[in-house]
């Protein structure tokens, strides 16, 4: 089964939060494109096989690695695949509850 995939308000700015600062810190957009790509491709995998994820305290969520520093958190819903976050683990942790 193929899931259709919806962002929440708050995955779409964490991602846009970091993708912007990779930007600005690079001075380039380069590792902000691919680590757009690395999140697609790892959406592209969610969707067919959501059960790769790990398993998080709230048994209807499950993380998957993007890349080295980055997740998304993420539940699936009917027919539904629901990025509920994307986090970059060298943040506050109590920032990152999942919901």
């Amino acid at each position: 089964m193929t899931f259709s995939v919806v962002w929440s308000l708050e995955a779409i700015e964490e991602f846009d939060n970091i993708y912007e600062y990779w930007i600005l810190k690079n001075n380039s957009d380069k590792f902000s494109k691919k680590l757009w790509i690395l999140t697609n491709s790892a959406i592209q995998t969610i969707r067919r096989n959501p059960e790769l994820g790990v398993k998080t305290n709230n048994s209807t969520i499950r993380m998957r690695l993007v890349a080295q520093n980055y997740y998304l958190i993420y539940r699936i819903k009917n027919d539904l695949l629901e990025i509920l976050k994307f986090w970059d683990v060298r943040q506050n942790p109590i920032k990152n509850q999942f919901k």
